[in-house]
Parts: C-alpha cells; sequence; structure tokens
C-alpha cells in the first residue's frame, strides 16, 4: 500500500517550486514523463496518492471541491526541508483536529460532553 498522500502546494517563486519538486522526487513523486524539474513558474502544485504531479494556474481550481481532499502544504526549511499542513483559515467556523481528523468545535464540545457522561 503506498504512502503517499494528496498535497497541494501554492508556489512562491521558481526557487520555491524547485525545492517544493525535489522534496517530492525523493519521496516518490514524479511528473509523467519521469523526475525532471518543470513548471517552475506554475503557481499550483499537486501530488496525487498515485505519485503523480501535476500544476494549474487557476486559484479557483486550487480551492475547488475537486481537491478539497488535496491537503494543503508549505516547505518549511530548517536544517533539512521538510513538508507541513497548512492551518485551514476558517473564520466561520472553529476546527478542531484530534487524532489527524477535523471537526467542528463544537461537534466535538458535544462529543466530549457525552463520552464524560457515560463514564
Amino acid at each position: 500500500m503506498s504512502q503517499l498522500k494528496a498535497m497541494k502546494f501554492r508556489v512562491e517563486s521558481p526557487e520555491h517550486s524547485e525545492k517544493i519538486q525535489k522534496k517530492l522526487f525523493e519521496i516518490g513523486y514524479k511528473w509523467w514523463d519521469g523526475p525532471i524539474l518543470q513548471f517552475l513558474n506554475a503557481p499550483f502544485l499537486f501530488a496525487d496518492e498515485g505519485g503523480g504531479l501535476c500544476w494549474k494556474d487557476d486559484p479557483e481550481y486550487f480551492e475547488s471541491e475537486e481537491v478539497t481532499k488535496y491537503q494543503e502544504m508549505q516547505l518549511v526549511e530548517i536544517t533539512i526541508c521538510d513538508f507541513v499542513p497548512v492551518p485551514k483559515n476558517t473564520p466561520e467556523k472553529d476546527v478542531v483536529v484530534f487524532d489527524g481528523k477535523e471537526y467542528d468545535k463544537e461537534q466535538f464540545k458535544e462529543l466530549l460532553k457525552e463520552v464524560i457522561e457515560s463514564l
């Protein structure tokens, strides 16, 4: 079973794209024609669970329902490059992340209340 994830990236510059792509190649992702640096000016990159890479220049597609399963990631450099999730910006509701899953804050409070009452 593959450990590759569906991810999407907002690319800040060609240099940023290069770093993202090189890290993705190390993990096992590649373009249809191989692990070759390309599309460095593309503003959005996508990596799918099958190891494929693609790009788009449409911000509406980046936010669309079609790619909601893709977790938005960013490249962070400390001593090595790594990917970390970008926190969801949801001003209309508070979100709690528990065990890798997102819950509406009010829904999560109700679930906790039910668990506590059942003890």
